[in-house]
């Protein structure tokens, strides 16, 4: 009855529709068929329904679909019910102001938290072919039943291999340890798998030690998926001289596969690798030509042949340390090291994991990201920002902050009209950045200094924006020239209105330029009054680029330097001591750069100081007109 039930709300049309959003686990099965299925009518499908999510052309009256525990069944929810508990929270004081007009917006939220109690209650199940023929019905598309048929037993293989472990993993030993070593039997080159040091083919003269010794050594694999030519994880597993299956360290496409492999061992009763000793007996009298890197039983005793975890048998008589990524094993003699081309000692080695070398304490350099060491003939970069050394490949640079920054640590800004991009931390507060709203109605942020603030609508507009093939800041000075610039009400306005600087924006603005002072540049009255003038005193347009100042390319840059500071402190000596209150030592004491560096960031504190629009219109008009 209640199965009928059901049926029949999910059969009926309801004339309201919203978008399909999708659970992560629905979302990658719908990935995986369409990246392994060996029919194309079957992975086109696949495509079309994963790319429907969130899609504006694509909608039905349910949404935040999910996979239930049956392997032909998805579950969902409607949009009179999302609307019901919607409008209950609209009446709460509580709920954010954010959503309390837009529904679309609010269920978006949630589809991005699978913690939340929609996804978990009043929902119904449906097969997954009659989810597939109504998400075509709902939106006036034709699909055939062989194509559904065939999708679906895809959809109910690729469930069953994802849920089975037992035919996910499989326990592999002798030359198959050598062959799933090798990046080309990997799903991806992503991850701490295809990371790894030993996966490349001129390791595969490394791994005798593991082949010859099958009794003790295996290789736990992930299969990516049903046709297990790919994998997309691996495991060492050990059996020690206690006879404990033992589970190294796990090396997987992405992190959260690493789970998978703690769950499958501890169905099996192994163990994981931990600070308790282990010894691991191989073959006795058996030496090899190469060896390979060994995260955790590295030490090898080749005078009883065994191998361990006991650090504290090294260095000593009879042990090697099997952690080189050359095939070579490291001697209680001291290291070699390619770099230097010598041997050093060991206590002044630093292993660089990235080229597989020792180097010299005093030469190796720290990467604090990865908690590990780079030799010096590694491409790295330095970051003022963070203060840190990044890896190239790992960091991004920043033209704004003529800087670098650690990629997975930045936020995208657009710099044009044009949507050309820059990078800025990820961090930066919303209070430093400003937001530019197109004609369509689409939005982007950026920074001050790319835009122009209308004086007489307000909006911001990129500096390159063109109006019927006309610079938008000339378009701008046209419609000021019956503006009557009166520079003394503008010096007035200066001195008798103040404006409030948000600590945040102060702080980030003055790292992103590297700008330093005598006095302390926070939301006080010397800075305040610093900004002031120097928006007064601010260069005309032939003496600005992109909205920021620029030195003459006459003389040395000490020159010009000085050059810039005289032209701003002469500029109204007056003023300048009347707003600083007699302290304009401030700036006439700093160095010559620091004058054109705190000029700079001025700029951003346009819209703070000129809340007048007249005044504004006239400071626009004054500074834009050539």
């Amino acid at each position: 009855m209640i199965q009928s039930f059901l049926e029949y709300i999910f059969e009926s049309k309801d004339m309201s529709s919203i978008k399909l959003y999708y659970s992560k686990q629905f979302r990658d099965i719908l990935l995986a068929i369409e990246s392994t299925s060996k029919d194309g009518e079957v992975r086109r499908l696949a495509s079309s329904i994963r790319h429907s999510e969130n899609s504006t052309s694509i909608s039905s009256d349910i949404t935040l679909i999910d996979l239930t525990d049956k392997n032909d069944m998805v579950s969902f929810i409607q949009y009179n019910r999302i609307k019901r508990k919607w409008d209950d929270k609209s009446k709460d004081s509580m709920f954010s102001d954010i959503w309390k007009d837009d529904i679309e917006d609010w269920i978006q939220n949630i589809s991005q938290s699978e913690t939340d109690s929609l996804w978990k209650e009043q929902r119904g199940e449906v097969k997954i072919g009659k989810f597939t023929k109504k998400l075509h019905k709902d939106n006036g598309l034709i699909i055939s039943d062989s194509i559904v048929e065939k999708f679906v037993n895809d959809f109910k293989a690729t469930y069953d291999f994802d849920k089975n472990l037992d035919q996910k993993m499989e326990l592999v030993s002798g030359e198959g340890i050598k062959k799933w070593y090798l990046s080309d039997n990997y799903v991806s080159k992503s991850g701490q798998l295809g990371n790894s040091c030993m996966r490349y083919e001129k390791c595969q003269k490394y791994f005798d030690i593991y082949v010859k010794n099958s009794e003790v050594c295996s290789l736990l694999v992930m299969y990516s998926d049903s046709t297990k030519t790919k994998i997309s994880g691996r495991a060492l597993v050990w059996k020690d001289t206690n006879g404990d299956i033992v589970l190294d360290r796990v090396y997987t496409s992405k992190d959260s596969d690493v789970m998978v492999f703690l769950k499958y061992a501890e169905s099996k009763g192994w163990t994981q690798v931990s600070y308790k000793t282990r010894t691991i007996q191989l073959k006795k009298d058996l030496l090899y030509d190469f060896y390979p890197y060994i995260d955790n039983f590295y030490i090898f005793n080749h005078e009883k042949f065994y191998l361990t975890n006991n650090e504290s048998n090294w260095p000593s008589e009879g042990y090697w340390k099997l952690q080189n990524t050359d095939g070579t094993y490291t001697s209680d003699e001291g290291v070699w090291s390619e770099y230097h081309q010598e041997y050093i000692e060991r206590d002044s080695a630093i292993w660089c994991e990235g080229v597989g070398d020792y180097v010299h304490s005093d030469e190796a350099i720290y990467l604090e990201y990865r908690d590990m060491y780079a030799s010096p003939v590694e491409s790295t970069v330095y970051s003022n920002w963070s203060d840190q050394t990044y890896y190239l490949d790992d960091a991004v640079h920043s033209e704004v902050m003529n800087d670098y920054l650690l990629t997975d640590e930045v936020k995208v800004i657009f710099i044009n009209y044009h949507g050309d991009e820059d990078y800025i931390p990820k961090d930066f507060p919303k209070e430093a950045l400003v937001t530019v709203e197109y004609e369509d109605g689409s939005k982007v942020q950026t920074l001050d200094r790319f835009v122009i603030k209308d004086p007489l609508t307000g909006k911001l507009h990129f500096r390159d924006e063109q109006i019927d093939g006309v610079k938008i800041d000339r378009v701008i000075l046209n419609n000021l020239s019956n503006v009557d610039v009166d520079i003394d009400k503008i010096k007035s306005y200066l001195i008798n209105t103040d404006f409030v600087i948000d600590d945040k924006k102060i702080m980030y603005i003055r790292s992103l330029y590297n700008v330093y002072a005598k006095f302390s540049i926070m939301n006080n009255d010397i800075t305040r009054a610093v900004i002031k003038y120097l928006l007064f005193a601010y260069p005309n347009k032939e003496n600005q680029r992109n909205g920021l100042p620029r030195l003459s390319g006459i003389g040395s840059k000490s020159e010009q330097y000085l050059r810039f500071k005289n032209m701003i402190l002469n500029f109204d000596t007056e003023l300048l001591k009347i707003l600083t209150n007699d302290k304009s030592e401030v700036l006439e004491g700093g160095s010559y750069d620091s004058v054109f560096a705190l000029t700079k960031i001025s700029y951003s504190f346009v819209s703070e100081v000129f809340q007048d629009p007249e005044i504004y219109k006239m400071w626009y008009k004054w500074k834009m007109s050539s």
